[in-house]
């Protein structure tokens, strides 16, 4: 009977020990993947707000842009009707010179005829 209680003794501590084992390992893996947690936890924090710091840069950049896109445009519409203007003005000229050039026909004209009157006059 000594030795059926010895051996119950020896299972019940093995088994005991075994569950403090399992407890202190089941233990340990949770503190060890309660940490994981944290510490990724952590690094995701620090990813957000990485992340809102390029955004906000982005649309720093993005207003910039947009700014000197608008300075642009207006720079173009601005040099568009500068050229307009010119283009206009140059308009005008061409039709004084057309109305110059058709004066000088008729005077021409009157010319051709006087010479012609004068050549008459000057063979006789």
């Amino acid at each position: 009977m000594h030795k059926g209680l010895l051996v119950w003794n020896i299972i019940l501590t093995v088994l005991t020990v075994l569950l403090v084992a399992g407890i202190l390992v089941q233990n340990n893996f949770i503190s060890l993947n309660s940490e994981r947690i944290r510490i990724t936890d952590e690094n995701f924090a620090k990813i957000n707000e990485v992340v809102k710091e390029h955004a906000v840069v982005i649309g720093e950049h993005a207003k910039v842009i947009n700014e000197n896109a608008e300075l642009m445009n207006e720079e173009y519409l601005a040099a568009i009707e500068a050229n307009q203007t010119v283009m206009d003005e140059m308009a005008e000229l061409v039709t004084e010179y057309q109305e110059v050039i058709n004066w000088n026909a008729i005077y021409f004209e009157e010319i051709l005829g006087n010479l012609e009157d004068l050549s008459l006059i000057v063979t006789q």
